[in-house]
């Protein structure tokens, strides 16, 4: 169901910020698993 024309703006920037803040959380678990999988991969 599209949001009506009046506050799409509105619905836009908070799921872009839902998608940003997902994507981020996403990033750094992945960083920090991988550490620690292979911790010699990145410099000390």
């Amino acid at each position: 169901m599209p949001p009506t024309h009046g506050n799409h703006s509105v619905t836009c920037d908070w799921w872009h910020q839902v998608i940003s803040t997902i994507r981020s959380n996403a990033a750094l678990t992945s960083t920090a698993r991988s550490y620690e999988l292979a911790p010699n991969m990145y410099p000390s």
